[in-house]
């Protein structure tokens, strides 16, 4: 049985960096990418998984800025992790299926306070690189993001 939103108490336990890396440019070519696409070649992947013996929910925000050259290679590629612990779990577990299924506003919640943390975590990471002032992931809305998830997830 699904509780209602209003009735899940979480905290966030873990807020990391997995995986960063950058390729190294001079910062005048750099400049002549910025300048020359309106359009960052910005791609995001996200993670979501649930560890029901923790009680936790783990959501990976990866992004990638891809070099307009060459849109297989990434010139800056970074993971950030946020943990959310959730108490009482075990009321989201459906046996059925054998999944856990946090309600979607809950889930529209922890999104946004993830991506927010991956925000943060990328200008820590490049903020003695090149891209400090370049390159930053977009303010999103949450919801539209959640539903574009739902979306790929159904096609």
């Amino acid at each position: 049985m699904a509780k209602e939103p209003d009735n899940i108490s979480y905290k966030v336990v873990k807020i990391h960096t997995t995986r960063f890396s950058i390729e190294d440019m001079e910062e005048e070519r750099l400049n002549e990418i910025v300048a020359d696409n309106e359009n960052p070649n910005l791609n995001i992947k996200i993670g979501i998984s649930a560890q029901k013996e923790k009680s936790t929910v783990t959501f990976d925000i990866t992004s990638y800025f891809l070099s307009p050259e060459d849109k297989t290679k990434p010139l800056v590629t970074h993971t950030a992790r946020t943990v959310f612990y959730i108490k009482n779990m075990k009321d989201f577990y459906e046996k059925e299926t054998e999944k856990v299924n946090i309600p979607d506003p809950a889930t529209v919640q922890f999104l946004g306070i993830s991506f927010s943390h991956a925000r943060a975590a990328l200008a820590i990471e490049l903020s003695s690189t090149v891209y400090r002032d370049k390159y930053f992931l977009p303010v999103v809305d949450p919801l539209v993001l959640f539903n574009k998830l739902l979306d790929k997830k159904e096609a």
